[in-house]
């Protein structure tokens, strides 16, 4: 997906609380696994198989906001079973590698991301190293790209001066490790030149 989504190359998908990240992540996941079209039929993508981890909603709500919002029909979207969605450890890395081998992955969305890499404190620049190294690690030996869908919920962790805000939900100490921030919002952001290469969305007008 140019400007947008690489293969072997970690994106955030992130923003404040409400407006609409998990939509627009079902949308992309809808565009790789169904149609092949993405905003309305006006851009297309290669096609693709997505595992989507689900931390943070239920898969049968996820199901029926993507039927309700873009159709039903079959598509080449895969879940774990409750039992196998853990969390990204040195000692379950194996375990992701194989799935995502056998059943042919090319983008694993993750919601939410500090629910898979299990961090135990946002504000620790080295814990956020290590787990995404164990990211960067799944990803070369697999190939497959991943969209982190936004760090925490808003109003969780200390305030920060935009546009890390809108960005990160006040993790700042993430904003230069992914290799692209997708931020969103009801206006358009200004992004920060010394954050990695960044999306912007504006009232459902996406621009790269």
């Amino acid at each position: 997906m140019p400007n947008l989504l690489y293969a072997e190359r970690i994106t955030i998908l992130a923003g404040e609380s409400g407006v609409g990240k998990t939509t627009f992540a079902l949308e992309i996941a809808d565009a790789l696994t169904r149609t092949g079209k993405l905003w309305g039929n006006t851009v297309e993508v290669l096609r693709g198989r997505v595992l989507w981890l689900d931390f943070d909603h239920s898969w049968g709500r996820l199901q029926e906001i993507l039927d309700a919002y873009y159709g039903e029909g079959e598509r080449e979207l895969y879940t774990l079973a409750p039992e196998h969605l853990v969390p990204l450890e040195p000692q379950t890395l194996p375990a992701y590698r194989r799935a995502i081998e056998r059943y042919g992955i090319d983008l694993i969305i993750a919601d939410t991301a500090f629910d898979w890499l299990a961090v135990k404190d946002s504000n620790d620049e080295t814990e956020a190293r290590a787990k995404l190294q164990l990211v960067r690690e799944l990803i070369t030996s697999t190939g497959c790209g991943v969209l982190l869908h936004h760090l925490r919920k808003s109003g969780e962790g200390p305030p920060v001066p935009m546009p890390y805000r809108a960005y990160t939900a006040g993790q700042p100490k993430w904003t230069r490790l992914p290799s692209c921030i997708v931020p969103i919002g009801t206006g358009r952001i200004s992004c920060d030149s010394r954050l990695p290469k960044t999306a912007t969305a504006t009232d459902a007008k996406w621009s790269f």
